[in-house]
């Protein structure tokens, strides 16, 4: 297994390649010129996301 580490990442998105049905779902993380790309079931992306809104939202309550 290979272990991608970005401390501060200038980009990090989740996305869609080829038409519905026969898609490959990835997540892509970007610091300069230096780009990881992992392709991902697509219930692995949305509980991606499910888990990234959960933590912006208790970010954004402690922030007031």
């Amino acid at each position: 297994m290979t272990l991608h580490s970005y401390v501060d990442p200038a980009r990090f998105v989740a996305g869609t390649v080829g038409p519905p049905g026969q898609r490959t779902f990835f997540i892509q993380a970007t610091d300069g010129s230096r780009i990881t790309s992992a392709a991902l079931e697509k219930e692995q992306v949305r509980l991606l996301a499910e888990r990234m809104d959960g933590m912006l939202d208790l970010v954004n309550r402690r922030a007031g």
